[in-house]
């Protein structure tokens, strides 16, 4: 419990900080904000109101996890006998959703390779399904880092 929690978040902020320095139009547009919304002179503490409006650095880390995805696959076991592409599956069967594959198929994210925020904006959302994108798992065993 504490080392995933941990261990997934650092991974996570590494990676994009890597990715901000690979990339310094999403950089400049990440310091504007924090600018913005922070201050010139952002020595006084954070509020989570401030936070919670950095919309643009939210879809830098969204994006930073998608191409560099911190947790690169997730286990679960089935509670119920499923069908897939025809195949039943039966219960009690171990899955593994390979998330490092999901994040980069190009069906789901165009250009997977691209680093690119933007595809998170709510306009770019829209058409996907809501667990196309699930770096830290997804339902009532996801993972407590995530926020």
């Amino acid at each position: 419990f504490m080392f995933e929690g941990h261990d997934t978040a650092s991974t996570a902020i590494g990676f994009t900080f890597l990715a901000l320095a690979e990339n310094i139009k999403y950089q400049n547009k990440v310091y504007e904000e924090l600018v913005e919304i922070l201050g010139p002179d952002s020595n006084e503490g954070v509020t989570v109101s401030q936070l919670n409006n950095l919309k643009y650095l939210d879809l830098v880390i969204k994006e930073a996890m998608r191409v560099y995805s911190p947790v690169p696959l997730i286990g679960r076991s089935l509670d119920n006998d499923c069908v897939l592409d025809g195949i039943k599956i039966p219960k009690d069967t171990t899955v593994n959703i390979f998330l490092y594959g999901m994040n980069r198929n190009p069906n789901i994210f165009p250009n997977p390779d691209l680093f690119d925020p933007e595809r998170f904006l709510p306009e770019n959302q829209s058409t996907r399904h809501n667990f196309a994108y699930i770096p830290f798992s997804a339902g009532p065993r996801n993972c407590i880092g995530q926020k």
